[in-house]
């Protein structure tokens, strides 16, 4: 981005939110202030300054349109774009889903909390323990963007079906993940985020879809749309099933079919039906809410503490374990509590060296090292 003149303004960022409004970022200087605007479109709009100083023989103004820069690629990689109609078009904001609170669950301090599926039946699908994909076109030219907006690369294997069934879904986004069930969450991961070189495994990728992107349309609306694409038949796509379950009994059952059948979990969503005060729980909204909810189930097992240090940035001060699993790796473990206990735990590191400490995690890798690891409590000899 060249240097402009003093006094400039970028062009304005847009991007859509969960209620399905456009939100507006800019960033200007005044010669002397960066001064970001932001706000809903056609709405109000706030506005923050903050005075530039000259740095590492920076000009003022060099030094304002790189601290300027920063904040708008940001912005960028965030799902933000300087095309208000794309912005609407590409719904860049995924929904991503909140833990589903099982009935009789409490809290740390016993008491009961409410579970937050609001209403039966509900409608579940296996959890794809893979990268999540958006799919949509722009200008012409197909997208297969992560969750954080960055380029899916390559992946030439699976574009031609997914520009169809784009097309046939009313040119609305697919939400889905790149996945196969015959490889490592490892495997994947390296098959897709090599950018400069193709991975020889990349063209076993697949595409498991598994809803269309529209904050109009309930959860079984979208469905029907993504009926209409299974016309498309391709070994390299996947449309993840769905089935109802008619109360948390049900959800239990059919979710251990699925950890059975080899799944990470179950992704539960609201379908009730129009008129219904639950309705809105039907929609598809962006960020994290309880329109999705997610149910996994995590292993627990003790590990020997060989060592605590000390956390950084603003966990600095408080405990990070490490030790010995019942394998004989080394991990790392952040403890559960409160920050005055993490302090505690590394103020006494010593007299917890050797200790067995339990942790849950969601199953191993393909090297047999728990991954996920969350730290529980210490287990008394």
């Amino acid at each position: 981005m060249e240097s402009p003149k003093l006094g400039w303004t970028l062009p304005t960022l847009y991007s859509m939110d969960q209620n399905n409004s456009i939100r507006l970022w800019n960033i200007e200087f005044d010669s002397k202030c960066l001064v970001t605007k932001y706000g809903m479109l056609n709405g109000k709009i706030q506005s923050a300054s903050v005075e530039i100083y000259s740095k590492c023989n920076r000009t003022l103004d060099e030094q304002a349109l790189l601290e300027a820069s920063n904040k708008y690629n940001k912005k960028i990689r965030n799902g933000y774009g300087v095309d208000v109609n794309a912005c609407i078009n590409s719904c860049n904001t995924l929904q991503l889903a909140n833990k589903y609170i099982i009935p009789g669950s409490l809290t740390a301090k016993g008491n009961a909390i409410a579970s937050n599926v609001k209403c039966f039946p509900v409608l579940l699908q296996p959890k794809i323990d893979g990268i999540r994909c958006k799919a949509f076109m722009k200008g012409g030219n197909l997208m297969l963007m992560s969750r954080n907006n960055k380029k899916h690369s390559f992946l030439d294997h699976i574009k031609e079906d997914v520009r169809r069934i784009i097309s046939l879904v009313g040119n609305r986004t697919l939400d889905g993940e790149l996945y196969n069930g015959d490889m490592s969450f490892v495997n994947i991961q390296s098959s897709i985020m090599c950018s400069k070189t193709k991975s020889p495994s990349n063209e076993k990728i697949q595409y498991w879809i598994f809803d269309v992107v529209d904050y109009t349309l309930d959860v079984k609306s979208r469905l029907k749309l993504l009926d209409k694409a299974k016309v498309v038949k391709s070994k390299h796509i996947v449309f993840v099933p769905s089935i109802e379950a008619v109360s948390h009994e049900d959800i239990s059952k059919k979710h251990r079919g699925y950890v059975i059948d080899g799944y990470e979990g179950t992704m539960i969503r609201h379908i009730a039906k129009e008129g219904s005060k639950y309705h809105k729980m039907s929609l598809y909204r962006g960020k994290r809410n309880n329109n999705l909810l997610k149910h996994k189930d995590f292993l627990d097992e003790e590990g020997e503490v060989i060592s605590i240090s000390e956390g950084r940035g603003k966990f600095k001060g408080a405990a990070i374990i490490r030790l010995i699993d019942p394998r004989g790796n080394e991990l790392e473990v952040t403890p559960k509590g409160t920050f005055e206990h993490k302090t505690e735990l590394y103020t006494n590191r010593n007299k917890y060296i050797g200790k067995l400490y339990k942790y849950k995690y969601q199953g191993l890798s393909e090297y047999g090292i728990p991954r996920f690891p969350i730290g529980l409590y210490f287990i008394e000899k």
